[in-house]
């Protein structure tokens, strides 16, 4: 079993980007799954961020890439993974107020040809971004690198002008190196 997981922040622009250009490039599906209230998409054009604005939220919004197109009968977000074993799974992270969250990119399969594809997903994605942050507890002020952790520049322009770049989970700020 094939199994690929990747944290990393990149504006909400530069993930579309991602998406539409990985779609286009190898071929495959885009269905926008909406958890709250839960609804799927399959897009048939490329993603636009007016399909993302109104939906986004933390933990919201997720994006699956399929080879061929997605079974849609599901009735919810495990469902739909349940339907469409060895999709590629984005989550969706966003700017708000608070800062910029993390997005993550998920992967699960023992099926070669997924594998193959998210393999070449997965090259895309770290060409499209730097890794290795640090943790910073705000009430300890400790510390931790994340090796593996990754970000676009998007993420650190963002940074760069005092925007929190906030983990998945926990209290932790990401710091992102020059």
């Amino acid at each position: 079993m094939k199994s690929i997981t990747i944290q990393f922040h990149a504006t909400v622009e530069e993930l579309i980007e991602f998406v539409n250009l990985t779609a286009t490039k190898i071929g495959l599906s885009v269905t926008l799954i909406t958890r709250k209230p839960f609804s799927l998409k399959n897009m048939q054009r490329e993603i636009i961020l007016n399909d993302l604005i109104p939906k986004l939220d933390r933990f919201n919004v997720q994006i699956a890439l399929t080879i061929g197109e997605a079974n849609l009968t599901a009735s919810s977000a495990s469902k739909f993974l349940d339907l469409n074993p060895g999709c590629v799974e984005i989550e969706v992270g966003f700017l708000s107020d608070l800062g910029l969250y993390e997005s993550g990119f998920l992967f699960t399969s023992d099926d070669i040809d997924k594998i193959v594809i998210a393999n070449k997903i997965t090259a895309q994605l770290k060409n499209a971004t730097k890794a290795g942050v640090i943790a910073v507890n705000p009430a300890s002020g400790a510390t931790a690198k994340m090796r593996s952790f990754r970000y676009t520049k998007g993420a650190k322009a963002l940074f760069d002008q005092g925007v929190k770049i906030l983990p998945i989970a926990g209290n932790s700020i990401l710091q992102l190196p020059d």
